[in-house]
């Protein structure tokens, strides 16, 4: 579900990923990402980002909750009719619990972390946009170390201001932490999505 707002000198916008399963009563995916930003434009194509949220939840992976605030500075590489490309760079500062550790390890564990993202839309037909999105953000190894995540969808356009997305997404880490009975997550993760979109 994503949501934003645009006017001539700032952006918005707020995005929800979730996915939960079960089968034969028992649950095998619970996973949900919430995004928001806030881009203050100096120029047509430089921006400021004050600030970026990220909350994500998967205790399939051992992580119980984990929150990233960060900043950033953006540059619009392309900007027109059909097509956006931009780009974002900054430090954050990273907050993880894990749903279970190994005696003697603690279950909170804080780090700075520095977060890289691009965004890519494409009008493929006055109804239909591409819409690609990369985040990645390294910080030390009791965190993660460096983590990816990848979104490709198509939006079809429903209404003026409600969308349908179809895609896909990609989630990797490339230090899960072990949990509380030694087993270690998987380091990728790849799901289809669907979901609602709404512009204000």
């Amino acid at each position: 579900m994503t949501a934003k707002r645009i006017t001539a000198s700032s952006r918005f916008g707020v995005d929800y990923t979730g996915s939960y399963s079960e089968a034969n009563g028992i649950e095998s995916l619970n996973s949900h990402r919430v995004n928001s930003e806030f881009d203050l434009f100096l120029t047509k194509r430089f921006f400021y980002r004050v600030p970026s949220i990220e909350y994500f939840r998967d205790p399939f992976t051992n992580i119980d909750h984990r929150l990233t605030l960060g900043l950033g500075v953006g540059y619009e590489i392309i900007d027109t009719q059909k097509t956006n490309l931009n780009i974002t760079f900054g430090p954050a500062y990273q907050q993880t619990i894990y749903s279970s550790s190994n005696e003697g390890q603690n279950n909170k564990q804080g780090s700075a972390a520095l977060n890289l993202t691009s965004d890519f839309e494409r009008d493929l037909t006055n109804e239909i946009t591409f819409i690609a999105a990369y985040k990645g953000q390294l910080s030390n190894p009791n965190t993660g170390e460096s983590t990816h995540h990848l979104e490709a969808r198509f939006e079809l356009e429903l209404t003026q201001r409600l969308d349908l997305d179809l895609g896909w997404v990609y989630d990797f880490t490339s230090s899960p932490r072990e949990d509380g009975n030694g087993d270690t997550p998987n380091t990728g993760d790849f799901r289809f999505t669907t979901s609602l979109g709404y512009e204000y």
